[in-house]
């Protein structure tokens, strides 16, 4: 089972296996939100007991807490989530939130050029499903955390909307701005730069001297103040038209990421039965590496990609997306424009005439999303093959075969803890694989140098292999040749 990743960038609650599952305790709730806040650090029983009771709370409010916690634990699943340290709680390490998938892309895009700037915003925008923390906002304990997280998401979009004008994507900027702020609020110096400036750049002098009046209004009414001398300068460049903007530019192609996008300075040694194994399988339409978390999925896929210079590769990381961000993960990894249109519709017209690998990583907590859009790419784009990672193979229907992963070496306690390659195979498996003229039984009369290849399904009529590889669709799971997984 995936892990979960919590959520609080909209109504309070846990991913897993792709959907949205609400705490029904509001208590549960107001505590999830505290740990996520506190963004690892331990937060004291005293100080939860405060933010979930106040003034009102019980007379042994330790073992309330500890109470509340043990429930959150079973809500959260297996995984626990949540760790005792000393006097308090913390989420434990590694356990993923959207607030802090949000924190990482925005730190990540200072410095970028305008246009992946653009892209890391965009997904990072897009992980938000509301209002922050949702009905949990107005308690006392999380009402300065909720304003926090209104800003940041406001300065987010600000910095959205700097990038997509240095782009001249001046409607783009509109559209930004206006899920900023209300009318008649006190707007940021920011935010009205850029809205006269993206008018401006619409031809629109006017409007865009407009905008400077009603701010200047809303200054003086609120706040008895003038605007800022930037401010000023700008409008009499609006007048005198010498404000300088820039021109819309043509699209471009999407960047194509480096092969091997997670650099390492260590070593990559005992891996060369799962690379020779990639090696057959990515010939194939869909290819999934599986294995428990730290095993090396990506690492081995970064590995096997250094060695193939020159292979189109468009990476998606999907590492703290939420089932409904996964299309637009992978428009934003395509440089596609999240418009009102259908994302997966964009998606699938951009690649029905490419010839890529597309590469889904870290898919085990948007499993169905994942599968139906990969089911999509398989049917209408025939030059993309798609090679994904996930702690658990995706469920499928039949219609692609699959090959299991090379076992761990003689005298491993646990041969489920390297990576497995699952994919096409050389053929289709058949309805006995363990019956008379199996696979099973003729390795044995191959040549050594074959042994290895022959997976469950060896030897079937190659020309119906081809039509499923054709039909496309991700990978099953089948038993496999040294052992089950």
């Amino acid at each position: 089972m995936a892990p979960p990743t919590i959520c609080v960038l909209g109504s309070v609650g846990v991913y897993r296996d792709g959907e949205l599952r609400s705490l029904r305790s509001r208590t549960q709730r107001v505590v999830l939100a505290m740990l996520a806040l506190a963004e690892g650090r331990t937060v004291s029983a005293a100080a939860l007991a405060d933010g979930i009771w106040g003034d009102d709370g019980p007379q042994d409010p330790r073992a309330a807490v500890h109470t509340v916690i043990s429930r959150l634990r079973s809500s959260l699943g297996p995984d626990g989530g949540v760790r005792t340290d000393g006097d308090g709680y913390a989420l434990t390490a590694g356990t993923a939130s959207d607030l802090a998938r949000f924190s990482t892309l925005v730190a990540s895009a200072d410095g970028e050029p305008p246009a992946r700037r653009v892209a890391i915003l965009r997904e990072a925008l897009g992980l938000w499903r509301g209002a922050p923390l949702g009905d949990v906002a107005d308690t006392l304990a999380l009402r300065a955390d909720q304003t926090r997280l209104e800003l940041a998401r406001e300065q987010a979009r600000e910095a959205l909307g700097e990038a997509l004008s240095a782009l001249g994507r001046h409607d783009e900027v509109l559209e930004v701005l206006a899920a900023v702020g209300s009318p008649g609020s006190v707007r940021s110096e920011r935010q009205v730069a850029l809205h006269m400036q993206a008018l401006y750049g619409l031809g629109r002098h006017a409007d865009a001297l407009e905008v400077y009046q009603a701010h200047r209004a809303v200054l003086a009414d609120s706040l008895g103040l003038d605007p800022s001398p930037m401010l000023a300068q700008l409008q009499e460049a609006v007048l005198t038209h010498q404000v300088e903007v820039v021109a819309p530019a043509p699209r471009q192609a999407p960047p194509q990421p480096t092969v091997g996008w997670q650099p390492s300075t260590t070593t990559f040694v005992g891996r060369s039965r799962e690379t020779a194994r990639l090696d057959d399988l990515v010939v194939g339409r869909c290819t999934v590496v599986t294995g428990p978390g730290g095993v090396g999925k990506t690492r081995l896929v970064t590995e096997w990609l250094q060695g193939r210079p020159g292979t189109e590769v468009v990476v998606v990381d999907l590492l703290g997306t939420v089932a409904d961000g996964v299309d637009l993960a992978v428009a934003v990894a395509l440089g596609l424009r999240a418009d009102d249109r259908d994302v997966r519709a964009g998606i699938l017209e951009y690649l029905a005439p490419e010839s890529v690998l597309l590469v889904l990583d870290n898919c085990e907590h948007v499993l169905a999303p994942v599968r139906l859009l990969v089911m999509d790419v398989l049917r209408r784009a025939p030059g993309v093959r798609v090679l994904a990672t996930s702690r658990a193979a995706p469920r499928t229907s039949p219609g692609t075969p699959a090959a299991p992963g090379a076992p761990a070496p003689a005298g491993a306690p646990r041969p489920g803890r390297r990576a497995a390659v699952h994919g096409p195979t050389a053929g289709a498996p058949s309805r006995r694989p363990d019956g008379p003229g199996g696979p099973r039984r003729r390795r044995g009369r191959l040549p050594p140098a074959r042994r290895a290849a022959v997976g469950p399904g060896a030897g079937r009529d190659p020309g119906r292999n081809a039509r499923h590889s054709r039909v496309g669709g991700p990978p099953r799971r089948c038993p496999g040749v040294a052992g089950r997984p």
